[in-house]
């Protein structure tokens, strides 16, 4: 909590900083302390109550701390548990331990799995540190004592059974969107990447090479868009295969898998939603 309340002040300062820059003003400190922690925004407050969802809607628009499409897709997903939660929105200054434990109440009785409600907290704690920083709020209605999450981890991982990649490796495509979505899939069995970058996966990012005893080969190197993990893995003959398959050699797409389209760069969130209309379509049965 007070690592993020040193960034937002430090963001904030910095930001001060510049303006009197831009303005070609004397940079006076005071000024600048004022204007961060000055007291004229808790008056402005008293007069107007911000309240939970308005925050939550300036602080998605805003996105101060530069945050990825993917990720702040889960303040949208947080701000619509919250409409469904109450009907009537909540005051900053009147968010406190009951309503968190109330919150999480509801999303326990919706059905949603520990790793879900974990998300979901953790989005509303960093909320609420940032409303905390800048003066809007002054309880913090999580701690010790108040309301534990139970951790993502005791839900049991599941993974594929020898006899369920069996299956996938013996189906045979009816047609030809068929034959692609298989193509992807043989291909991840034996990679494990997140789909968003298999659908970004560039021709840059698969690198062909010569072994002295294995002939051709393909590396495969890439940083991870949501996790910024770097990978650098030699692909398996299956793998390689898909690659080659998928038009390696002779498409003139940059994609190795070409399901997106290019104006679906455009910035990161049309892409997120691309991403995210095609993985639906993918995954249907």
């Amino acid at each position: 909590m007070l690592n993020v309340q040193i960034r937002n002040v430090i963001r904030d300062i910095t930001a001060a900083i510049d303006g009197q820059i831009a303005n070609k003003s004397v940079i006076n400190l005071n000024v600048i302390f004022n204007e961060v922690f000055g007291v004229k925004a808790t008056e402005d407050q008293e007069d107007t109550e911000v309240t939970l969802r308005e925050f939550l809607k300036a602080f998605i628009q805003e996105n101060p701390d530069k945050i990825d499409q993917s990720s702040m897709n889960s303040y949208r997903t947080l701000l619509k548990s919250l409409i469904s939660f109450e009907k009537d929105d909540i005051t900053l200054s009147n968010l406190n331990v009951d309503y968190v434990n109330r919150f999480y109440d509801f999303l326990l009785k919706a059905g949603y799995k520990s790793n879900t409600i974990q998300t979901r907290f953790k989005k509303l704690k960093k909320l609420v540190n940032t409303a905390i920083t800048r003066g809007l709020m002054t309880e913090y209605p999580f701690g010790k004592g108040k309301l534990t999450i139970p951790s993502s981890k005791a839900d049991k991982r599941k993974f594929l059974v020898a006899e369920e990649i069996e299956k996938l490796m013996a189906f045979k495509p009816n047609n030809e969107t068929e034959r692609k979505v298989m193509m992807i899939v043989r291909f991840n069995l034996h990679v494990g990447m997140r789909i968003g970058d298999v659908l970004t996966l560039k021709k840059k990012d698969v690198i062909q090479g010569e072994h002295p005893t294995r002939g051709t080969i393909f590396r495969l190197v890439k940083t991870t868009s949501k996790t910024e993990t770097d990978i650098n893995i030699m692909l398996t003959a299956q793998a390689a295969e898909q690659i080659v398959e998928a038009g390696y050699f002779k498409n003139e797409s940059d994609l190795i898998f070409p399901w997106l389209k290019e104006e679906d760069f455009a910035n990161d969130f049309i892409l997120y939603k691309a991403i995210s209309s095609k993985q639906l379509f993918l995954i249907k049965p």
